[in-house]
């Protein structure tokens, strides 16, 4: 099974641009915390080192998020096949 790095679901029409735009703000957004943690931990004079803080902090993060978010479809997946006959026969 394959992991996504940018999980953009394949909607067609206005559905597609509203996730994209949704993904690129939530990434904008998390780029500026990890900007914001780098000035705590060393300092907020010191911008290029803070930059260069960044980057990891931002790969190491999304990396975590997107594990998790992996681990947690492999979940419902796994509950989803074994509770699947129960399933249907409650939608009956």
């Amino acid at each position: 099974m394959e992991i996504d790095i940018f999980p953009v679901p394949s909607a067609k029409g206005v559905h597609r641009y509203i996730g994209t735009s949704f993904l690129g703000l939530l990434i904008i957004t998390y780029i500026v915390g990890a900007y914001k943690i780098a000035q705590q931990l060393i300092g907020e004079d010191k911008e290029l080192l803070c930059f260069l803080v960044t980057i990891p902090i931002f790969i190491g993060g999304y990396a975590v998020f997107v594990l998790l978010l992996h681990g947690i479809k492999q979940c419902l997946y796994a509950y989803f096949k074994s509770n699947r006959k129960e399933l249907n026969n409650r939608a009956d």
